[in-house]
């Protein structure tokens, strides 16, 4: 079997995360952001119980293939009535703690695949 090494070309490159601090182009981010291959933005919650369903709507409306929701240190599920909306919506959205989400878009990203990561520090 060949590998093929894919360089990933994104603006943002996320380097990692320890508890309270994300690190994306060598910088530190102390509050959420939601990140693309191209830009940056501070996101509103700043951890699960602040996500709101104009949340949600806001996410829908970038139209991506996955958008990555980072849940912090701990893995943390949505409220039902989110739930509910994400499944109605067919949100391609996919829940896994910060580190695995930093871990995943880096590898979508070198696929030049539009993904979003809505990042709870």
């Amino acid at each position: 079997m060949d590998f093929i090494l894919m360089p990933n070309t994104c603006d943002y490159q996320l380097q990692g995360f320890v508890e309270g601090t994300l690190l994306i182009n060598q910088q530190p981010y102390q509050s959420s952001v939601l990140v693309s291959s191209t830009s940056l933005a501070a996101w509103r919650p700043q951890c699960l119980s602040d996500i709101q369903l104009s949340d949600l709507r806001a996410l829908s409306a970038l139209n991506a293939d996955v958008i990555l929701l980072g849940t912090g240190m701990q893995m943390q599920f949505l409220p039902l009535e989110l739930q509910s909306f994400i499944r109605t919506q067919s949100l391609p959205l996919e829940v896994m703690t910060t580190s695995a989400a930093i871990r995943t878009f880096q590898v979508l990203c070198a696929e030049q695949r539009l993904v979003y990561a809505a990042l709870l520090v």
